[in-house]
């Protein structure tokens, strides 16, 4: 059966967090599995001291490989330089995301 977090325990989490105790060491504590204790700081938002996997300005990496040859761009017809045979877009279409 699912344990419900009462709000004291949300409060001894989020304290043990601002202390620097690890995940694990904090589970111990609380009586609860490492995933619980995870878990219930990704629904609190709580930072665990790493920063967050993010990309900046999500920006599209483009592979630039040899050039295989040249094509209009499917959304604005300029021509360029094709580096794979699925190329369809230049490249600041691509940035613009415009597509799929």
């Amino acid at each position: 059966m699912r344990a419900h977090w009462t709000e004291e325990q949300t409060q001894d989490l989020a304290h043990m967090m601002d202390q620097g105790l690890a995940p694990r060491e904090i589970a111990e504590q609380l009586a609860v599995s490492k995933n619980a204790v995870v878990g219930k700081m990704h629904r609190l938002r709580i930072k665990n001291g790493h920063a967050p996997l993010t990309r900046k300005n999500n920006i599209t990496r483009t592979y630039k490989g040899p050039i295989i040859g040249t094509r209009p761009c499917n959304l604005c017809s300029k021509k360029f330089n094709m580096h794979g045979r699925f190329d369809r877009f230049c490249d600041p279409c691509k940035r613009r995301g415009l597509y799929g």
